[in-house]
C-alpha cells in the first residue's frame, strides 16, 4: 500500500525548494541589473568629466575605465566604443531635463491648447525652465563645460548629436510657431526658435569674459532671470500672442 502522506510531503519540498530558486534567480538578476545600471552610470560619469575637461580626442577609453574604476572591457560591454558613450553622455544630459522639453510643457496645457493666453505660458515656461536649467539648477558644472566644449569644438559625432539630441526640440519648437503664424516659412519658424538658443548659449559660452568685463552687473540669478524674461517676451511678442501679465510691458501714463 503506497504511503500518500510521504509522496505529498515530498512533492511540498519539491515545489518549496523550486520556488526558493525562482526566487533567488531573481533576486541574482535584481542584483544583476543594479550592478550594470550603477556600472552603466559610472562610466559616463567619469566620461563626461574627461570630455569637458579635455575634449572627444583627448580622452581615452582605458582613462575613462581608471577614473570610473571598472574593467577596460565594461565601456565596450555597455556601449561598444569610445563615440556610442560620448554620445549617451549627452544623452544622459537630455534625460535630466526631460521635464522641461517643450512637447512636456504643451502636454500640461492641453486642455487649454486653443487659447492664445495658454500658447504665450507655454512659451514662457519653456523659456524660463530653459534658463533656470542652464544658469541655476545644480547640475555638475562638467555638464555645462562639456556643452561648450562640444559647441567651440565639434566632435566627430556632432552630426549624431544633433539629429538625435537636438533636433526633436527644435523641431517642436518650429511647428509649434508654424501653427500660430500658418503664413511663415519653415525658415522664418528656425529663426524664431534660435532667439531661445542664441541668447541661452551666449551667456553661457560667454559668461566669464562678461564677468570680467560688466563687473558692476554680477552675472548671478537675478541676471538671467532677466535675460529669460526679455527673451520670453520677444519671441511672445513676435509670434503674435498676449503677454502675460508678469511679463507686460510698463506703459507711461497719459
Amino acid at each position: 500500500m503506497e504511503d500518500h502522506g510521504k509522496n505529498t510531503s515530498g512533492t511540498t519540498k519539491s515545489h518549496r525548494a523550486k520556488a526558493t530558486k525562482a526566487i533567488n534567480r531573481k533576486a541574482d538578476r535584481e542584483t544583476n541589473t543594479e550592478a550594470n545600471r550603477d556600472t552603466r552610470t559610472a562610466l559616463i560619469l567619469a566620461a563626461g568629466e574627461l570630455f569637458a575637461k579635455q575634449g572627444f580626442d583627448g580622452v581615452s577609453t582605458r582613462m575613462i575605465a581608471e577614473k570610473a574604476k571598472v574593467n577596460l572591457g565594461a565601456i565596450h560591454y555597455h556601449f561598444g566604443s569610445k563615440e556610442n558613450l560620448y554620445v549617451e553622455t549627452f544623452s544622459f544630459i537630455a534625460a535630466e531635463g526631460k521635464d522641461l522639453s517643450f512637447s512636456r510643457i504643451l502636454e500640461a496645457r492641453k486642455e487649454h491648447e486653443e487659447d492664445p493666453r495658454e500658447k504665450a505660458l507655454c512659451i514662457r515656461d519653456m523659456v524660463f525652465h530653459f534658463f533656470s536649467d542652464l544658469f541655476e539648477s545644480p547640475r555638475r558644472d562638467w555638464k555645462k563645460r562639456l556643452l561648450i566644449q562640444e559647441l567651440f569644438h565639434p566632435s566627430p559625432m556632432m552630426s549624431t548629436l544633433a539629429e538625435k539630441i537636438m533636433k526633436p526640440h527644435n523641431d517642436d519648437l518650429a511647428a509649434f510657431y508654424q501653427a500660430l503664424r500658418r503664413e511663415s516659412t519653415l525658415e522664418e519658424a528656425y529663426i524664431w526658435a534660435d532667439m531661445l538658443y542664441a541668447q541661452a548659449f551666449f551667456y553661457l559660452m560667454a559668461r566669464e569674459p562678461l564677468g570680467i568685463l560688466r563687473k558692476e552687473v554680477p552675472l548671478e540669478k537675478r541676471f538671467f532671470h532677466t535675460v529669460a524674461l526679455t527673451t520670453a517676451r520677444s519671441m511672445i511678442l513676435l509670434a503674435g500672442l498676449p503677454l502675460p501679465e508678469d511679463l507686460a510691458l510698463d506703459t507711461p501714463e497719459g
